[in-house]
């Protein structure tokens, strides 16, 4: 398993980024996960990548600012779906900006949620 680096201070990260949404956003699910998981949390990665998998959880979360493009939405289902498939998970997450849905496939559930409501949850 391997492990990513993220900014904890995202003043700092917008010094070093040119896609400022998308890596803040990604940023922003960082924090809240390390809050609850500390340094049990990694990236899962064969052909395709997703963001976080939490192994202990059997979770996994894909970070997208948007769904809307049709091939970013196409890429980040491949790739949670391969994950999901591989490790046997039946349930994971793509966190948005403001996007929600609910997509069944091949007996698994990946919910689109806003990033508002996850860090509610």
């Amino acid at each position: 398993m391997k492990k990513k680096y993220y900014f904890i201070d995202p003043g700092i990260l917008n010094l070093f980024i040119t896609d400022q949404d998308s890596k803040l956003l990604e940023n922003i699910v960082f924090l809240h996960l390390f809050q609850r998981y500390k340094d049990k949390i990694y990236y899962f990665k064969r052909k395709t990548e997703v963001d976080f998998f939490i192994p202990n959880e059997q979770m996994l979360v894909q970070v997208s600012y948007s769904l809307s493009d049709i091939e970013i939405k196409q890429r980040e289902l491949s790739a949670l779906s391969a994950a999901m498939k591989e490790l046997n998970i039946k349930q994971a997450a793509i966190i948005t900006y403001d996007e929600e849905s609910r997509i069944e496939t091949e007996n698994r559930t990946i919910r689109v949620i806003p990033i508002w409501k996850w860090l509610l949850q």
